[in-house]
């Protein structure tokens, strides 16, 4: 049925991507797409480190630092952003964190205009991104989202990926292209 058909087409892909990532030959892993209903537990990649006790730090060309009600701490970087926490980085024209009621460091950080994020081998690039520190979680947004990770690139309009496994989600439509290894 054509209502089955995109859940068929991401369990492939899965699957796929699945097999290649085990390769033993591989330059390094590639990343798996879970589709809805897919495997509940993420595969945890050697090279995925992140260390959520390390500081975070951010740099940029302004910022606006404001009290909302209620005592939530409201962030908005602008100009040559750049934030990092161990190996985590993050380069982009805009960034607003929030900071919870007596908090120090922001729970959720919202990143718009030339997004590029970077974990050792992975590299995400797309115009907005949210990231979801409690959850080790990032969501990058727009019709150039898209993840590289050694030789292999994964697209779409929502690109969902965890900071300490292999596990992307894809929402939208996957473009989704493997090549060989790589000398």
């Amino acid at each position: 049925h054509s209502e089955d058909l995109g859940r068929v087409i991401d369990r492939l892909t899965g699957s796929l991507l699945d097999r290649i990532a085990a390769r033993p030959a591989a330059a390094g892993p590639a990343g798996s797409v879970a589709a809805p209903g897919g495997p509940e537990r993420p595969k945890q990649r050697a090279g995925a480190k992140f260390d959520r006790g390390k500081g975070l730090s951010i740099q940029s060309d302004e910022l606006d630092s404001q009290l909302e009600p209620g005592g939530r701490r409201h962030l908005v970087f602008t100009g040559h952003v750049h934030a990092e926490q161990g190996e985590l980085q993050l380069a982009a024209d805009h960034l607003e964190a929030f900071a919870a009621p007596g908090q120090t460091e922001p729970d959720q950080l919202t990143a718009r205009g030339h997004v590029t994020i970077q974990q050792g081998t992975r590299i995400a690039r797309c115009a907005e991104a949210e990231f979801f520190r409690r959850e080790e979680r990032v969501v990058c947004t727009g019709q150039l989202a898209e993840i590289e990770q050694a030789c292999d690139r994964v697209r779409g309009p929502k690109i969902v990926f965890h900071l300490g496994s292999e596990r992307l989600e894809v929402e939208g439509g996957a473009d989704v292209q493997i090549r060989p290894d790589l000398p």
